[in-house]
């Protein structure tokens, strides 16, 4: 149960991006627009959330109505996990080449 608990929040950007925001500051890299970053996180907690919404209706699914409202959930959340983490990666990416260049 503990270690549930333990995966769950390495395996959260959402979580982690607070920590992230802190240690960028700390090291006075330049700035990130967190406001985007942000947007990604949000939409990787939707995904999860869509996919918590989709194990609980997993005993609806022998009735034949319930497979495609499933289905477009499921779809619906790995397409809001994926693109947030790919727009959380973009941004934390450029700034970090931009970094890269500053000192350089």
């Amino acid at each position: 149960m503990a270690a549930d608990w333990v995966a769950n929040i390495i395996e959260t950007p959402y979580l982690i991006l607070p920590v992230l925001v802190y240690l960028w500051g700390k090291a006075k890299f330049p700035n990130i627009k967190w406001n985007k970053v942000a947007a990604g996180a949000l939409l990787s907690f939707g995904g999860k959330t869509l996919q918590t919404l989709v194990l609980s209706l997993g005993p609806y699914l022998g009735n034949v109505w319930m497979i495609w409202p499933v289905g477009l959930i499921s779809l619906l959340a790995t397409v809001s996990t994926v693109v947030g983490l790919l727009i959380m990666g973009i941004f934390i990416l450029v700034g970090a080449i931009s970094t890269w260049k500053s000192t350089a």
